[in-house]
């Protein structure tokens, strides 16, 4: 918990819709000062963001790091007013909680607290920091919502493609007209129709013209229906992929479009045999020789009337070379160790019920509250049209200013509410996810795709295996899975002669993500 008289540093964030809800910069300043000034705690800085909290790549907090490392012997405490003001994102709030920790400073929430000496702190600060990041996907979620609907009636809501344009023409909404590079528009969807000239290099010769477009979007930018006056409208849940009549004119020859558009699929279908092959030698990433050091490829041989993959080193005068299916039984019989803890499990559901609790209540209450108010509209709008049609008592130009204000307001808060419904919805669903996942973690990694595997293995393991032997000489995982198995004593079986790096090391996963690690850090250990 927050003790007195420390010294502390206190971080500000709001992004731009969070203006309204309470958290403006001078409400924050005002509740830690107050706080400061409580617990006798020494401001020593103040830093301020405006911007996501969904990632760590803030102007505020790179000039807040930059003072902790010429400070942190001073530092007891970085302060938010609640973790949602700190991260929007789980695994990366807790990352930088752990390296701050491993600093001796703690980030505390003043409204939310955490004791770090207590065992089940870490699952506190999941739940913590899962609750905004659960806001986070549903603002998301509700706005791909929005603009899926809107570009279902034929509105474009991109940015505009090259050859067009957006104007806006009084209150109405903003349409596609053709701009200035219609024609060279048209003259580079010709040229790649009807020439065998490459197309990337069709595409530098527009360049100089004066049509810059970039080479990672040029087959995009081809492929899109926004130039024969359709729009195409992507997968959203369960909703399939559709094009739609835009209401725009086209710009492009439909023939034109079409054969642009055989070529592009006849040069994608040479494309598609390297990412199954990615899927189909996904542990390569994982892996690097334990004799020279360097990574591990993959290929498939044929013989006794079947294909096999095996891994190999890539240096030609390496020898290690196994079957794929002997490094997998090896990996299932590591991921069988993990096994969670139950006191852990069983207070995890406590802290959840507790704190996702808490929160459906308060949701409920205010979607009770905007139903009370959405009625009272609703009340307003039918005395107006009384008032007006009826009664001849309210004159047309205040019914004209009035009833309009009115619909908007209950169009506002209809939305709000179910907003706040679907909201209660994605909590209740978060609130059922368990953590005995971990649990049957070997027979879920060998029910998994490919893509999922790496996810799983890039989660728990820290560094790259070396297998070699036939068997692991090394395998590190992080210290979340340390903290919540049941018997760790059966993972540091699998130990290294090698020293921790004085680096800060993320607790839970590789900083690059749930993606398998690249460092080539090469261990070495005992056969013990």
């Amino acid at each position: 918990m927050i003790q007195r008289d420390k010294n502390g540093v206190h971080y500000i964030r709001v992004s731009t819709d969070e203006q309204a809800d309470g958290y403006s910069p001078l409400v924050q300043k005002e509740k830690l000062e107050k706080f400061s000034e409580e617990m006798n705690i020494k401001r020593l800085a103040r830093f301020n963001d405006d911007c996501s909290a969904k990632t760590f790549n803030r102007p505020g907090f790179k000039e807040l790091m930059q003072f902790v490392k010429s400070n942190k012997k001073d530092i007891q405490y970085i302060l938010v007013v609640n973790w949602s003001r700190f991260s929007r994102n789980t695994v990366d709030g807790l990352i930088w909680v752990y390296k701050f920790l491993e600093m001796g400073i703690q980030v505390q929430s003043i409204e939310s607290p955490i004791d770090y000496n207590r065992p089940e702190t870490i699952l506190h600060l999941s739940i913590y920091l899962s609750i905004p990041q659960i806001d986070n996907d549903h603002r998301a979620s509700s706005i791909r919502s929005g603009i899926r609907k809107a570009m279902m009636t034929g509105r474009y809501i991109p940015r505009a493609s090259k050859g067009f344009t957006k104007i806006k023409i009084g209150t109405e909404k903003a349409i596609l007209i053709p701009s200035k590079e219609e024609e060279l528009m048209k003259e580079l969807f010709y040229r790649i129709a009807t020439e065998n000239t490459p197309k990337h290099q069709i595409r530098k010769e527009f360049r100089k013209k004066g049509l810059i477009i970039g080479r990672t979007h040029f087959d995009e930018l081809l492929s899109n229906p926004v130039y024969v006056g359709k729009i195409k409208i992507k997968a959203l849940d369960n909703e399939p992929e559709q094009i739609v009549e835009g209401n725009h004119s086209g710009i492009i020859d439909e023939n034109i479009f079409n054969k642009v558009q055989e070529k592009l699929l006849k040069q994608s279908k040479k494309k598609s045999t390297s990412s199954k092959d990615s899927d189909k030698y996904y542990l390569k990433e994982f892996f690097e020789c334990g004799v020279c050091g360097k990574v591990f490829t993959a290929g498939t041989s044929r013989g006794n009337g079947g294909q096999y993959i095996y891994y190999h080193c890539q240096n030609n005068e390496c020898k290690q070379r196994y079957r794929a299916t002997l490094i997998e039984k090896h990996l299932v019989s590591i991921l069988e160790k993990i096994k969670v803890i139950p006191s852990v499990l069983k207070l995890y559901q406590t802290i959840k019920k507790e704190v996702f609790g808490d929160d459906r209540f308060n949701m409920e209450k205010q979607i009770n509250t905007l139903e009370t108010e959405i009625s009272k509209t609703e009340n307003d709008l039918m005395e107006t049209d009384t008032a007006h049609y009826l009664h001849k008592t309210m004159p047309k130009d205040s019914y004209e200013r009035l009833y309009p204000m009115l619909k908007k307001k209950k169009v506002h808060l209809v939305s709000k509410r179910e907003d706040l419904i679907q909201l209660t919805k994605s909590y209740k669903e978060y609130s059922q996810i368990d953590v005995s996942f971990l649990n049957d973690i070997a027979q879920n990694f060998m029910n998994a795709s490919p893509s999922i595997r790496k996810k799983i293995l890039g989660s728990i393991f820290i560094e790259k295996f070396i297998f070699q032997n036939s068997t692991f000489r090394t395998i590190k995982f992080n210290r979340v899975i340390q903290l919540l198995v049941e018997k760790p004593e059966e993972l540091k079986s699998f130990r290294s002669e090698f020293e921790h790096s004085t680096q800060v090391q993320s607790p839970l996963v590789h900083p690059g993500g749930l993606e398998p690690p690249t460092n080539r850090l090469r261990v070495y250990c005992s056969t013990n």
